[in-house]
């Protein structure tokens, strides 16, 4: 009959990267420390204490955290980098906010 192209499916599955689930976990405990600073922030109606700050400088830092491991997963070959993929979302997402916070902050 023609010539037809079959497409070739691997039915090999690639190992998840290494450090893709400490990223991913990372990224939620993160967002968890972002949600809580900002809950206390609100229900205090604008006069957080230090506790407030402490949970925002947690989540900026394990964002961070976050960030290196999924760059450290992204340096393995061969692997999955699903999670990865989904970590880098979460975590630049949290920074993100964390910046447009502090540019607001300066213009008040």
């Amino acid at each position: 009959m023609g010539n037809k192209k079959v497409k070739k499916v691997s039915y090999i599955r690639k190992p998840l990267a290494r450090h893709s689930p400490p990223a991913l976990v990372l990224s939620a405990v993160s967002f968890l420390f972002t949600s809580a600073g900002v809950w206390i922030a609100v229900n205090s109606q604008g006069n957080a204490g230090l506790n407030a700050a402490a949970l925002g400088l947690c989540g900026i830092l394990t964002g961070l955290t976050g960030l290196l491991y999924c760059w450290r997963s992204f340096v393995e070959k061969e692997k999955n980098y699903i999670l990865a993929r989904i970590a880098l979302v979460c975590n630049s997402l949290v920074l993100l906010f964390w910046a447009c916070m502090a540019i607001a902050g300066m213009m008040r």
